[in-house]
């Protein structure tokens, strides 16, 4: 009966979860329609969205905790038992505690930060942001009640809420006060006394939080009780910390990581990947190191939606995995590849950890995804250059280029290549002139495809078909040289192609039935007005990074459920619960680790490092290089959403004063952050491929040594060229 109840609670919570991210896809559809077609906008969309956002955080991270996937070392140091589950424990117990502390000084700062009346829209704000109360509260729980059975895990729960709440007892005394309009003079006495003992004893316990991350604690309770524990320390308002979570989460460009995380499982969830791979065996199989290149590309594609979260090794590697070891790559060469892989689409649009560093720093992200072009571009030649190189030497079979197979592959996973073109045109914009001018070619290659395709007679007939293409091609190249093109034009070209092909279809011999003929000149139809109207609507529309977020979830939930037909309706909550961790993880990072960078850039500690780096370093060449090697050691321990917030103030001093563009400053650290995927211990593809190919984690450190060493040598290209970066800034 008790676990009847429990899993439907859980059921509800992830109901709740997924409702509330849906519910993000929403809000910004329905402001870019009504912006569109009523020359007017939804009452109060953006607090909507922004506090979906946080609702969505706080329910996903309490997801994440309850299925224990949250974001840790995941050390596995040998313990003896009893001794192990001691360790276990007390972990648990500490960062419960913590949690009870986050979730005292979250109420505190929804009593006080907000009036009773205040609302957005129809909803009471307090109400709204006492999901974070909640969402610390279970995460807290969860802590204990994730041990091992046999633990004492009712115990545990109440030492935890006695911990928190004396880590908590300045945020105590400040909720009672307003609760009961008046503090007891017993209350303020003991909380006055309790908070100058967790003052005192706070760096020792920022010490013993530090070594509890070797034992997996995880990095958002590390960084967060960090931050919580330092203003304590200084006897400052602890409710700073949830303020800063809200401010982070709130922010106006935050809400594109949950939107674009959910496209990127959504694809992952379909077979969007298998007809890449198609498309890509297709065109690049022919020459030597071309299937690498094939899972090179599709592994970069996959990555910018995924924020190099490790969902493409998961998602992708056992197929990709089968395919080159099937075409003659040994397993070595092959897990190495796949694993440095996973993370080499980190800086194209629209990858996350560009957004958050562009939220973090301040600086324009759609500049940051102008820098992050060629330096990314860079990265892929460097992996296919191996490739390339690895097929020669060991003679790797290579396969014939069909042309037929490479049209009908292009015409499979259209609607998939479709999605980054859309991003682009609708966050970054272009001249409507310039977008028909592109949908000529694109359009005339899907007509090459049909005109082309092969049948009973097609075989029969060979020399109509060729007369078809040339009509076709002289239609096209028309197009192309007449001025000034409208899609009406382009669209009459295409159904004319659909014409001529049934004529030819139905004056064949073996002509096939009717309905067939009809249904194959429909189908093109449909996809041509598809394609178009995508086009004409993307670069006619003006949306912002979240909006555009929003529009490529939408799209791909269409595509996948209507078009392609891979997932049901019912595999919808499938893919949104398997997204749950990855948003909750991250987002619940970087709500904590805000109040962290908060508190150092207060410390002064911004300021106090330059003044000693002027003193000790006058080469900007040298500071270049020993700030890779920072970085790669930050990589080294450090995840790249923590390190985005907690580095980030220290460096953005330094290169001001070393003059280094900030649009550059932050490629050489998210291309760092990019190596630091493959560093032990906390390098995440390591650990997933050791996973997904059953490999000692020993050997995978050793199966990408030589990509390692390519990837640094590309880091080091990257900050001596800023030309990388520069190219398309116009500065």
């Amino acid at each position: 009966m008790a676990g009847s109840i429990v899993r439907r609670l859980h059921g509800a919570e992830n109901a709740a979860a997924d409702l509330s991210l849906y519910l993000l896809v929403l809000v910004p559809i329905v402001e870019v329609l009504a912006r569109t077609f009523f020359t007017s906008s939804l009452p109060n969309s953006n607090e909507y969205t922004q506090h979906l956002v946080m609702v969505v955080t706080f329910l996903a991270g309490a997801v994440t905790s309850r299925r224990g996937q949250h974001l840790a070392l995941a050390l596995k140091l040998p313990f003896r038992e009893p001794l192990g589950r001691i360790v276990r424990t007390a972990v648990a117990i500490f960062g419960a505690g913590l949690g009870f502390a986050l979730a005292w000084s979250s109420m505190g700062f929804v009593l006080l930060g907000f009036e009773s009346g205040q609302k957005i829209g129809l909803f009471p704000l307090r109400i709204v942001v006492s999901v974070m109360v909640l969402g610390y509260v279970l995460i807290a729980v969860r802590f204990v009640t994730g041990l091992e059975k046999g633990s004492p895990k009712v115990l545990g729960i109440l030492l935890a809420m006695v911990l928190g709440s004396g880590l908590a007892s300045s945020s105590v005394v400040r909720v009672c006060t307003v609760v009961l309009g008046h503090s007891p003079a017993v209350l303020a006495v003991l909380g006055k006394s309790v908070t100058a003992f967790v003052a005192k004893a706070a760096t020792p316990l920022i010490f013993a939080l530090i070594v509890s991350a070797l034992f997996n604690m995880p990095l958002f309770a590390v960084l967060g009780g960090c931050a919580y524990l330092l203003f304590a320390r200084q006897s400052l308002p602890l409710e700073i910390v949830p303020n800063k979570a809200y401010a982070m989460l709130t922010g106006f460009s935050i809400a594109a990581i949950p939107l674009f995380t959910l496209t990127g499982f959504l694809l992952s969830e379909s077979r969007a990947g298998e007809r890449l791979v198609r498309l890509f065996k297709a065109f690049f199989a022919w020459f030597p190191g071309g299937m690498a290149v094939m899972a090179i590309l599709v592994c970069a594609f996959f990555t910018t939606f995924t924020g190099a979260s490790g969902v493409t090794i998961v998602a992708l590697g056992g197929l990709l995995f089968i395919i080159l070891t099937g075409a003659g790559y040994s397993r070595r060469f092959t897990i190495g590849l796949l694993t440095a892989s996973g993370s080499i689409g980190l800086l194209f649009p629209p990858s996350l950890p560009v957004i958050i560093y562009g939220v973090a720093s301040r600086i324009s992200i759609k500049e940051m995804f102008k820098g992050g072009l060629l330096p990314g571009a860079a990265f892929v030649l460097a992996m296919i250059t191996i490739s390339i190189v690895y097929a020669a030497r060991n003679r790797v079979e290579r396969q014939p280029f069909l042309f037929r197979e490479a049209l009908s592959g292009l015409r499979e996973s259209i609607w998939e290549l479709l999605l980054p073109v859309l991003i682009f045109l609708g966050y970054f914009g272009a001249r409507p002139a310039l977008v028909r001018r592109l949908a000529i070619p694109l359009v005339f290659v899907l007509t090459l495809e049909l005109l082309i395709r092969k049948g009973p007679q097609d075989r029969a007939r060979p020399a109509a078909a060729r007369v078809g293409v040339l009509l076709a091609t002289a239609v096209f190249v028309l197009l192309m040289i007449w001025p000034g093109p409208s899609w009406l034009r382009i669209g009459c070209a295409a159904g004319a192609a659909a014409v001529l092909r049934f004529v030819l279809t139905g004056s064949a011999p073996e002509r096939p039935p009717l309905e067939v003929r009809l249904k194959e000149a429909l189908s093109y139809c449909l996809m041509i007005l598809g394609v178009l109207a995508l086009l004409a609507v993307a670069s006619a529309a003006a949306l912002t990074l979240v909006e555009s977020a929003a529009m490529a979830a939408l799209y791909t939930l269409v595509v996948q459920v209507l078009v392609h037909r891979d997932l049901r309706i019912r595999d919808i909550p499938r893919a949104s619960e398997k997204c749950l961790p990855i948003i909750g993880g991250t987002l619940t990072i970087l709500a904590l680790a805000y109040a962290l960078s908060y508190y150092i850039i207060d410390a002064e500690i911004p300021m106090k490092l330059t003044a000693w780096v002027l003193g000790a370093i006058s080469s900007k060449y040298v500071f270049l290089f020993l700030l890779n090697l920072v970085l790669l050691v930050v990589g080294c321990f450090m995840d790249i959403y923590s390190a985005t917030l907690v580095v980030v103030p220290l460096i953005i001093p330094l290169g001001q004063v070393f003059h280094i563009h900030p649009v550059h400053l932050g490629i050489i650290f998210l291309a760092n952050m990019e190596l630091g995927y493959l560093t032990p211990p906390v390098g995440l593809n390591l650990y997933l491929s050791s996973y997904r190919f059953n490999e000692p984690i020993v050997r995978v450190y050793k199966d990408i040594q030589v990509f390692l060493a390519v990837h640094f040598a590309t880091v080091l290209l990257i900050t001596y060229v800023p030309f990388l970066t520069m190219a398309f800034l116009g500065k």
